[in-house]
């Protein structure tokens, strides 16, 4: 009796699990597609950095983004943020990400889908949450929690750009420093650098995006 309840039970359970990672595949895609029709572009990023041991502000970096997914950029004596935090795409954000799921919607996030997922690296599993507009097809917000416990949260707001393309206006990032998160973050190009004399604490990043230059696909 139980082995056939445990059969009607994944009967039940089976075709609501396909459509979930349908609904995830789909969201990804779509999010590539328009990610995919971003011109490459030049953008001008001012930086402020409040970490123990560490104060930035009003760091200018000129940024150049070339599709698919690379870029460069102008700035003395910096260190930029890995790949993952600069270039917003969904193929940086999913890298390494798996069992995604889709997350129950929120009343007070009206038009938001969220999307949860894992990363696993040297041992360590990480859970992650993704907030995406729907419409507009970009990551509002992103969390990393390990052990139970928030390491990690960015949260971008956008801007629409000569009627095409929306892009980053503005990013807060807010992150636990710990020598044990090191090489994590780093393994998951997220916003931290090696510090041979890290002082733990909370940190924080503030971005600010502007004088964007869209560059003509044709030349």
């Amino acid at each position: 009796m139980r082995q056939r309840f445990s059969w009607m039970l994944a009967c039940l359970l089976l075709p609501l699990l396909a459509s979930a990672d349908g609904e995830v595949d789909s969201l990804r895609a779509r999010m590539m597609a328009a990610f995919d029709r971003v011109p490459d572009y030049r953008v001008e990023m001012t930086v402020a950095i409040d970490m123990p041991g560490m104060k930035v502000s009003g760091k200018r970096i000129r940024l150049d983004f070339m599709q698919p997914d690379s870029f460069r950029y102008k700035a003395k004596g910096f260190a930029l943020l890995p790949k993952r935090s600069v270039s917003f795409s969904p193929r940086s954000l999913f890298e390494g990400l798996a069992d995604t799921r889709l997350l129950a919607p929120l009343d007070s996030l009206p038009g938001v889908t969220r999307l949860a997922g894992s990363y696993r690296e040297g041992g360590e599993t990480a859970e992650a949450e993704f907030w995406v507009d729907e419409e507009r097809l970009v990551p509002l917000h992103f969390s990393l929690s390990l052990r139970g416990e928030p390491v990690l949260m960015m949260d971008t707001e956008y801007t629409q750009v000569n009627g095409e393309a929306w892009l980053p206006r503005r990013s807060e990032m807010r992150m636990k420093l710990d020598t044990e998160l090191q090489d994590f973050y780093e393994k998951l190009k997220m916003p931290m650098r090696r510090r041979k004399q890290l002082q733990e604490g909370l940190g924080r990043i503030d971005i600010v995006y502007g004088d964007y230059e869209l560059r003509d696909p044709d030349r």
